[in-house]
């Protein structure tokens, strides 16, 4: 008797909207599958190679047909979306009669959307962290790196970085100005030499979309964002302009199915270093230096003050500029944004957000030669 009042409950419970159970099942096996199958290196390099690049190319170019950002769009759309979703079933449960099920509704609806999105980004972004790294593809090895050889390469990054300094513009306080639009026009031909050293890097070029919404994305810690679903490789326009080509070389480098943080800075780095013009070269040279640096200060304070020492007085201005600038939001808001994709970078088996120091190795291993050129 007790099993059949417990049968008959969970099925009154599972035919209130049976479409959104069946839906969260199909979701929950598609999640399971996916923890299940990732430590397969094959599925995952067949999933990527013949799926999900090929959809993201395809997505890419279509949206690159307008103007704006479709990511924008969509993710605007859907906060739009949930926000009247929830206001509407509030305001059921209050004037309307069987509350306990428009909460149920509301609250199985809303897990369903949560679980739909987990399930798709494992699906066009997760599988990429388990495919085959940019490491193995470009065969350039991301080991452990010496003392020695990471002042060698700071060093190296610190007369690179003076020297383009004093070929960029700056404005009346001396910051790093140029031209925007110029800036994401040039970048068509950012990929090219860098390609031709490493091909998994190539791909037919797919322009980089301005955020409309970028003070947003500054109050949520975001430089800019690719977005799986769509292809698209998004840059905020509001943070400061001395790292927007390495921005936005990085994420060009997503969209090249470079999945890993710190290998996207290092790609970043290489293509803006590679390419012929001073804006970028300065960027992708300013991002080595952060990054390097960062790395010396905690492995050798003497020498990271000695080459902080030696850059310019222009090239500390944009330093801190910059610096300035990411204080402002620094904020609970900021804190929870960084800390759920931290989450999920971890859930993939990665660092989180540390790993984006991790590309200090990339740095050292392919420019250590050119530090050590007398």
């Amino acid at each position: 008797m007790v099993k059949t009042k417990k049968k008959n409950l969970i099925s009154r419970w599972f035919g209130i909207c049976p479409k959104r159970h069946i839906f969260l099942a199909v979701c929950g096996v598609l999640i399971a599958a996916f923890f299940l199958l990732r430590g397969s290196r094959s599925i995952m390099n067949a999933v990527t190679d013949n799926v999900v690049h090929p959809y993201q190319h395809f997505m890419a170019e279509l949206c690159s047909r307008v103007p704006f950002s479709v990511t924008e769009l969509l993710v605007a759309a859907a906060i739009v979306a949930v926000t009247v979703y929830i206001i509407y079933q509030l305001v059921s449960v209050i004037r309307k009669p069987e509350r306990l099920k428009r909460v149920y509704i509301t609250m199985i609806t809303l897990l369903a959307v949560g679980v739909g999105i987990y399930a798709a980004l494992s699906w066009t972004l997760g599988v990429s962290y388990y495919a085959d790294n940019f490491s193995e593809k470009s065969g350039l090895a991301d080991e452990p790196v010496s003392e020695a050889e990471l002042i060698a390469v700071t060093e190296y990054f610190a007369r690179q970085v003076n020297y383009c300094s004093d070929k960029v513009s700056r404005d009346e306080n001396g910051i790093f100005t140029c031209d925007e639009e110029e800036l994401f026009l040039k970048n068509e031909y950012l990929y090219d030499n860098i390609s031709e050293e490493f091909p998994c890097l190539n791909l037919v070029y797919i322009k980089t979309k301005p955020m409309f919404f970028s003070r947003m994305m500054s109050m949520t810690d975001f430089t800019g964002v690719f977005f799986p679903f769509t292809g698209e490789s998004n840059v905020n326009v509001d943070s400061p302009l001395c790292f927007r080509a390495s921005t936005i070389a990085h994420e060009m480098a997503h969209q090249r199915g470079v999945a890993s943080e710190s290998e996207a800075n290092f790609v970043a780095v290489a293509a803006c270093m590679s390419f012929d013009d001073n804006d970028y070269r300065y960027s992708g040279a300013l991002m080595a230096y952060v990054h390097l640096s960062n790395a010396l200060y905690d492995a050798d304070y003497d020498a990271w003050l000695k080459i902080y020492n030696s850059i310019s007085d222009d090239v500390r201005r944009d330093l801190a500029y910059n610096r300035e600038y990411w204080a402002q939001f620094e904020s609970p808001i900021s804190e929870v944004t960084t800390g759920a994709y931290d989450s999920y970078l971890k859930s993939n088996g990665f660092e989180g957000m540390r790993s984006y120091g991790a590309c200090v190795d990339l740095l050292v291993a392919y420019y250590y030669d050119m530090a050590i050129e007398k």
